[in-house]
């Protein structure tokens, strides 16, 4: 490889033009990640999927570009350039390929559609993780020192992704959408793109060449041997396992804290980087003091990760004590993030100096540490978010992660460049610390779940009474039957409709609606409160059902109200995505779906209720079928329903659309509620004045009553009125997230 030109502000050019790489970077992977779960799926075998394929391709991407700095004699910078250009090409079509991947994905496994995603990813993210080994190699030759430059580009390129998260989260998805966001992340690529050329050609024509000359290869290698490489990408992998899983943890919980904003996720990741970009700076100071002690670098590297461990550890738990004096939690998160994240973030720039000599083979040497750390993370978001957080609590998972972190430390400490001097103290000091932790794990994880939740809007204390975790996400039931799902209201456990305390009276109306619905999709089972009722109607026959977590099977059964559903023979549950089990099966049409939809503003709640979405359920409606769903009061997907449908009407806060005219019939109502029974129980005893006044109210449609009284008096509102009254509102889109990032 040609000696790169040189120049007094080449490196500071360079870190410069990594930076604004890391920008685009981060929108792509938000992005695309979004548009990847409307076409496979937002389950969690999607999402794992998803995150591997996306370390996959940057860790070939590394290996490629540590190739490159072997054979390609064409200047770094402009290899750089070409990737971003490259990037930039692939992100104009980005969009279009993935929609019409998933007309490819119809009907296919999941391992054919997971190939497939890896083929759609893998051009882009070679590209991406080629980035660093070929901008490295660069910076090495102009310094002389690994550490230094692997900590000043992995510390710029990450400020510019925590950047980016912060930015997608509070300006490009809430005002320009998604399809917008995409075009300003292919913008910044190209400004990046022709930076790169542009510094070299600049560095060209500057006569200076003040960096010194890589030693020779042959001794660099020779005296660093394969055994600090081996042992430096040892340390990286399991790093970055470690980190990568307490990220998952503390996304999940600050998405439970925050009611699952969708904001939680990219503020949350924000500060991950934030706390990698600040401990890369660091570790890159650390390098330039110490640039010929490897004892000493093993020792803050195991010292680190002792600290990274001890942090990550206490963080969840100090959340959730912080969560009982209000909005304090997000702040003893946010902190604690920074600090653990940023000790593992020293890591990566501290091994690639201990394990890579600064010679030309600086670049490949480089491309193998990166690409074990990029493999260390990818199986640690298998190994969590796939199998531990299927089996284990999140107090379990918690120390789990601290005690593997802590036997980290003391394995580096052990290393044999380690004098006894240095490792015995942190030796000791790791296992003093997991023996505490372990005893700690009580009192700081007491009632984790009922702090958390409390926290989150409730407006009061109610004490928690079961509590679900898998992989798919947290259910909670509080002991006034209250269904958290994911930290969001989900309901309550109750059919009663004469004491109507969850608004159960929505799907009883379906009679009002259909005159004999014989065949009933239902579309999110949760706690089985409408399945029930719509499996004892006296014309339904059929009732297939379509669940994300099957968590809430294991709930249902522990409650009488609704557990007799899992053995009603009319009932099937399917455990999947609604959106792609609907698009996998197109012959399957249905007199009524209904859908009791989660709150409008949280995360991925458009998936449920965007134009692309209705239209997928109305190709599953008979003709004269009704689309029954909860709309949570949003002026914007009840309009976007009216929009979409022939007839449709508000009733209380959920809407009920068809593609044929409605024709409601009250009378119809009443009578089949009268009739109506439960587990062999009247739903209502019409000899009681109570039940007299309510069968009356049904059979007329005044005076009914809705749980929030919030509609109690204008209980049904046709579309034609509804739309009359909104007409500035934009509808939903799977594009623009409906109210996901601006409320």
């Amino acid at each position: 490889m040609d000696r790169a030109p040189t120049s007094t502000w080449a490196p500071a050019a360079t870190t410069a033009v990594f930076f604004v790489a890391g920008l685009p970077a981060l929108i792509y992977q938000i992005a695309w990640q979004r548009v990847l779960f409307l076409v496979f799926g937002i389950d969690i075998e999607s999402v794992t999927v998803v995150v591997a394929v996306f370390m996959l391709g940057l860790g070939l991407g590394a290996l490629a570009g540590g190739w490159l700095t072997r054979v390609s004699r064409v200047a770094p910078l402009i290899v750089f350039g070409v990737l971003e250009l490259g990037i930039c090409v692939f992100g104009v079509v980005s969009l279009d390929i993935f929609h019409a991947a998933s007309d490819l994905a119809l009907g296919n496994g999941r391992i054919a559609n997971a190939l497939l995603m890896a083929v759609i990813l893998l051009v882009p993210t070679l590209m991406m993780g080629a980035g660093l080994p070929v901008l490295a190699a660069y910076v090495v030759r102009l310094t002389g020192n690994v550490g230094s430059s692997v900590g000043t580009l992995y510390f710029a390129n990450t400020l510019g992704a925590a950047f980016a998260c912060v930015l997608t989260a509070t300006l490009l998805f809430p005002r320009l959408g998604l399809s917008a966001s995409v075009h300003v992340a292919v913008l910044l690529n190209l400004v990046a793109g022709m930076a790169a050329l542009l510094a070299h050609i600049l560095g060209k024509r500057e006569a200076a060449a003040r960096a010194p000359a890589p030693p020779n290869e042959d001794q660099s290698v020779g005296e660093h041997g394969t055994g600090r490489r081996t042992l430096a990408s040892a340390i990286v992998f399991a790093s970055g396992a470690i980190a990568l899983s307490q990220e998952i943890l503390w996304v999940r919980i600050a998405s439970f804290a925050s009611e699952a904003r969708a904001s939680a996720f990219a503020l949350t990741l924000g500060a991950v980087l934030l706390g990698i970009a600040i401990g890369a700076r660091q570790a890159e100071r650390i390098c330039r003091r110490h640039p010929d002690a490897p004892d000493k670098l093993l020792s803050y590297m195991a010292t680190a990760a002792l600290a990274a461990a001890i942090v990550g550890y206490l963080g969840p738990g100090l959340t959730a004590h912080a969560a009982s004096y209000g909005p304090a939690w997000a702040g003893v998160l946010m902190f604690a993030g920074l600090v653990t994240f940023g000790l593992w973030g020293a890591i990566l720039p501290l091994a690639a100096h201990v394990g890579v000599p600064p010679d030309r083979r600086a670049g490949q040497g480089l491309s193998i540490i990166y690409t074990s750390n990029v493999v260390g993370s990818a199986a640690g978001a298998v190994l969590t978010g796939y199998v531990l957080l299927d089996i284990m609590g999140t107090r379990d998972v918690t120390l789990f992660l601290f005690v593997c972190g802590a036997v980290l430390a003391v394995v580096i400490a052990a290393a044999q460049e380690l004098s006894k001097s240095m490792a015995r103290p942190i030796a000791i000091r790791g296992l003093i610390a997991v023996a505490v932790g372990w005893g700690l794990s009580g009192p700081l994880f007491d009632d984790f779940h009922g702090r958390l939740l409390n926290n989150a809007e409730r407006g009061d204390k109610t004490p928690v009474r079961d509590i679900v975790e898998n992989r798919n996400g947290i259910i909670v039931i509080d002991v006034a039957d209250r269904v958290f799902g994911g930290g969001v209201y989900d309901g309550v456990v109750s059919v009663d409709l004469v004491n109507d305390v969850n608004g159960i009276i929505r799907p009883y109306t379906l009679s009002l609606w259909h005159p004999a619905p014989r065949r009933v999709l239902v579309l999110g089972l949760s706690m089985g409160a409408w399945t029930q009722v719509l499996a004892n109607h006296p014309d339904v026959a059929e009732v297939t059902v379509v669940e994300i977590n099957p968590g809430y099977l294991d709930l249902i059964r522990r409650h009488p109200v609704v557990s007799s559903l899992l053995e009603n023979p009319k009932v099937k549950i399917v455990t999947d995505d609604a959106r792609r089990w609907m698009r996998w099966h197109p012959g399957e049409t249905f007199d009524a779906i209904v859908q009791n939809t989660t709150i409008n503003h949280v995360a991925f709640a458009t998936n449920m209720l965007s134009a692309e979405y209705l239209k997928i359920v109305r190709d599953h409606l008979r003709p004269g079928g009704v689309f029954l769903y909860n709309a949570t009061a949003s002026a914007r997907a009840i309009k976007t329903g009216c929009g979409l449908f022939t007839d449709g009407y508000r009733v209380f806060n959920s809407l009920v659309v068809s593609n044929a005219n409605i024709s409601i019939d009250p009378e119809r109502l009443r009578r089949v509620v009268a009739g109506y029974r439960i587990q062999d129980r009247s739903v209502i005893d019409g000899g009681t004045p109570a039940g007299r006044a309510l069968l009356t109210s049904l059979g007329t449609l005044r005076d009914m009553k809705f749980y929030d009284k919030v509609h109690a008096d204008d209980a049904i509102e046709s579309c034609r009125d509804l739309l009359a009254r909104v007409p500035d509102v934009v509808p939903m889109t799977d594009d623009n997230m409906g109210n996901e990032w601006s409320r």
